[in-house]
């Protein structure tokens, strides 16, 4: 599992840095202006891709557990259904506003039709992570090479690239998954929908905190302080990446530990990735507290100098993160995640809510309601997780 683990986060950390190097690149040659559209497409493209996975990336390996391989057919096949809907969505909604941002954030979504679950069932992370990483060094580079040599256009040029290398590497995923394929069985896939609902709502009320208020930001302060933020948004995903390989690496011993009720291996794996998911993250926090303002002049140009102030709650949000993967990996494995879910929604809108109702003239502001209200979440879903928990073993 360690082993596993160390290659998965050598990708993750190569993944990582090439996607920080291309983002920076493209901050200071298209400005915050551009850099603010680009990121909220992403934003956009990530709520969408929530939806089309319908909370199977959590829920896939139990489900495949309990009904079988042919499972993962069906989680194919909803995953097109939902993807349908999302394109459905965006249309009716440019009679509306005639922006093509929206209709750009379903290419961004195409990544929601990996076969990521598929290859974790088949305990092959480690290849599709290589498939991945390929995939990310192909379209950083056309990224880059693009921008430097156009003088305009960026925006076409960066989702152009984007459907071209995702629809590549997916048409790859099939091939190498050749065994699953979509399978309409109207039984298989309500129930798949009726377990993953509330997974959704739960991923969805996640991301209000770092995602939707982003969207947010950029209705109410505009494309050029979305840039801004989203500069120094770059430190969290380095994060997320890393934490996701974590939940990959301990998600299923942990599952099979509850499942035997084997108190001893549950606590040595909760310890293990305790100690793996938050020393890095109070080190992060502590590096960026000391050093990240002058990380933010060194990497990016003036225009991004009101960067400087996030930093310090970009630092103190590593942790809250770090926080989030344990107990959101508890709550699934103790099958309380519907119960997460209603916690993190009640948190998620409160906080959506508040920066509707009471908007801030600062990009400081937006940063701690996002700190508050995930941290609160957090700290609501643990105590609820650990009792479940201490039921269990």
């Amino acid at each position: 599992m360690f082993a596993e683990f160390r290659i998965l986060v050598l990708f993750s950390a190569l993944q990582a840095g090439l996607s920080y190097v291309t983002n920076i690149f493209l901050a200071n040659k298209m400005g915050p202006d551009i850099f603010g559209q680009y990121s909220y497409v992403l934003v956009l493209g990530s709520v969408y891709t929530l939806f089309v996975t319908w909370g199977t990336a959590e829920s896939g390996i139990r489900l495949r557990a309990t009904y079988g391989d042919h499972v993962l057919s069906d989680i194919l096949t909803l995953k097109v259904i939902n993807f349908f809907i999302a394109g459905l969505s965006v249309l009716v909604s440019l009679v509306w506003d005639d922006s093509c941002l929206a209709l750009l954030s379903l290419i961004a979504a195409m990544n929601a039709l990996s076969y990521s679950t598929h290859y974790e069932s088949k305990r092959l992370n480690v290849r599709f992570a290589t498939v991945f990483l390929v995939e990310r060094i192909c379209m950083s580079v056309l990224f880059c090479v693009g921008v430097l040599f156009l003088d305009g256009g960026y925006i076409t040029w960066l989702f152009s690239v984007m459907s071209l290398v995702q629809g590549a590497s997916l048409f790859f995923q099939c091939l190498d998954n050749r065994e699953f394929g979509l399978r309409v069985k109207r039984n298989s896939l309500m129930n798949i929908y009726r377990q993953g609902f509330f997974l959704m709502l739960f991923s969805l009320a996640k991301y209000s905190f770092g995602g939707i208020t982003r969207l947010i930001i950029f209705q109410q302060l505009g494309d050029a302080k979305m840039g801004v933020f989203a500069a120094a948004w770059q430190f969290i995903p380095l994060s997320t990446i890393f934490f996701s390989q974590a939940i990959k690496a301990w998600r299923l011993k942990l599952t099979k530990s509850l499942d035997d009720r084997a108190r001893s291996e549950f606590l040595r794996h909760l310890a293990s990735l305790s100690l793996s998911v938050l020393a890095p993250a109070i080190l992060a926090c502590l590096t960026l507290t000391l050093i990240g303002a002058e990380l933010i002049d060194i990497l990016f140009s003036e225009k991004y100098v009101d960067a400087r102030e996030l930093i310090p709650y970009i630092g103190i949000y590593f942790i809250i993160v770090g926080l989030d993967t344990v107990v959101i990996l508890l709550a699934v494995a103790v099958s309380a995640a519907h119960f997460a879910s209603v916690i993190y929604l009640i948190f998620g809108s409160g906080t959506v809510v508040f920066c509707l109702v009471c908007p801030g003239t600062s990009l400081e502001f937006y940063a701690l309601a996002i700190i508050v209200g995930h941290f609160l979440a957090v700290t609501a879903s643990a105590h609820m997780v650990f009792r479940k928990v201490i039921t269990r073993i």
